[in-house]
């Protein structure tokens, strides 16, 4: 038989590893699992002993378990990313409303009265031709030199600068083409929004990009088309190489004050005739594509009176 004495040390030894584990377990309170404040000693197997025992039992019951915690985070990492991504959609919604609205309408402004300034300049009159010779004058004159092969990609590429080549391109574009749509200056800001806006235009335009081959061939009506002025020179004459002549030639002239064309050289070469055609097969093809819808109708009316003959007729 076991000495009293002995018994008791054996049980308050075995309570102070129990205090000292629950203890321990309150030290990792960081980790995510709950607990109370340290226990206190106990001795002997008291009702407080068992009390104790019994509640840290009780805690570790309720702590959960790895896995379960694992999808805890990950569902709040799924609603704190939506809150997010919630709130920058707030945020873009309100500038594309409020500030990019606003820097687009000014932008805008801004391209309708390069417009303007190319409205202005495309005339013979003494005003427009005064003010054509100043800006090529300008443009020569600035570093670097401002070029473009339209007047209208100059403008832009003195307002806009020649460091961003794709921007300077697309406005433009837009503007050469609101120009083949003869839209009136007032209307730019307008129709770019209607189009869809400066991307959506140059992305369209862009899309039917010709080669210089499909350019001439659409341009090739103009040499049958009406005939706007003839001349006769023996000098010009003269000058036509016959041998080397192929479907068209050149005159270059300049126009005067008093409306005469003055013609100072006669050019045949080829690639030049080539190059001309393709720099008005825009202009042509719209011309057409007119042309074809007024010849519809009468079409349909000749077919609708061949068809009455023919019913007629049987």
């Amino acid at each position: 038989m076991l000495h009293k004495k002995t018994i008791n040390e054996w049980c308050n030894s075995i309570n102070q590893r129990v205090v000292a584990f629950f203890n321990n377990l309150d030290s990792l309170d960081k980790s995510g699992i709950p607990t109370k404040a340290p226990l206190i000693s106990m001795s002997g197997f008291s009702n407080q002993s068992i009390g104790v025992n019994m509640e840290a039992t009780q805690i570790m019951g309720t702590a959960e378990k790895p896995e379960d915690l694992s999808t805890k985070i990950k569902l709040e990492a799924k609603l704190s990313i939506s809150q997010v991504i919630n709130n920058l959609i707030n945020e873009r919604k309100h500038w594309q409303e409020n500030e990019l609205a606003v820097s687009d309408r000014a932008k805008y402004g801004i391209l309708q009265k390069c417009y303007n300034l190319h409205y202005s300049m495309n005339s013979l009159d003494v005003a427009a031709t005064a003010l054509k010779t100043a800006f090529k004058e300008y443009c020569d004159t600035q570093s670097p030199k401002i070029t473009g092969s339209h007047l209208m990609t100059q403008i832009v590429n003195a307002v806009f600068g020649m460091q961003d080549r794709r921007t300077s391109s697309a406005y433009s574009i837009v503007l050469r083409h609101a120009l083949s749509q003869s839209w009136g200056v007032l209307e730019i800001p307008a129709k770019i929004i209607e189009a869809g806006g400066i991307e959506a235009i140059r992305r369209n335009n862009s899309g039917k990009a010709k080669s210089q081959v499909d350019k001439v061939a659409a341009a090739k009506p103009a040499l049958t088309g009406d005939v706007l002025a003839s001349v006769k020179s023996e000098k010009l004459t003269a000058l036509l190489n016959k041998a080397e002549y192929r479907d068209a030639v050149i005159f270059l002239a300049t126009a005067e004050p008093s409306g005469d064309f003055y013609i100072r050289r006669l050019i045949q070469k080829e690639s030049a005739v080539k190059a001309a055609l393709a720099s008005i097969y825009t202009a042509v093809a719209e011309e057409q594509k007119t042309l074809a819808s007024k010849q519809q109708p009468a079409n349909d009316a000749n077919a609708r009176d061949q068809a009455v003959d023919v019913a007629v007729a049987a």
